[in-house]
C-alpha cells in the first residue's frame, strides 16, 4: 500500500512538473510548441485508430452460436 502511495505521490509530482515546463516552453516558443503538441495529438489519435483496425483484421471470427433444440415439456403428473 505505502508503495502505491509513493508512485502516486511521484505521478502528481511529475505531472505537475510537466504542466510548469509546458507552460514555460508555450511561452518561449509558441508556435513551435503548439504544433508539436498538434502533431504528437494527430498520431496519437490515428496511432489508436491503427491499432483498433489492426485488431480486427487479424482478429479471427468468433464460432457460430449454435441454437439448442426447445426442450420437450414432459408432463408426467396425470
Amino acid at each position: 500500500m505505502a508503495s502505491d502511495k509513493g508512485i502516486g505521490a511521484i505521478m502528481l509530482l511529475a505531472s505537475i512538473l510537466g504542466i510548469l515546463i509546458y507552460i514555460y516552453l508555450i511561452m518561449l516558443y509558441p508556435l513551435l510548441i503548439l504544433q508539436i503538441t498538434a502533431v504528437i495529438a494527430v498520431i496519437g489519435i490515428l496511432g489508436i485508430i491503427a491499432w483498433i483496425g489492426y485488431t480486427m483484421v487479424t482478429t479471427p471470427p468468433p464460432p457460430p452460436i449454435e441454437e439448442e433444440p426447445p426442450a420437450l415439456i414432459n408432463d408426467d403428473k396425470k
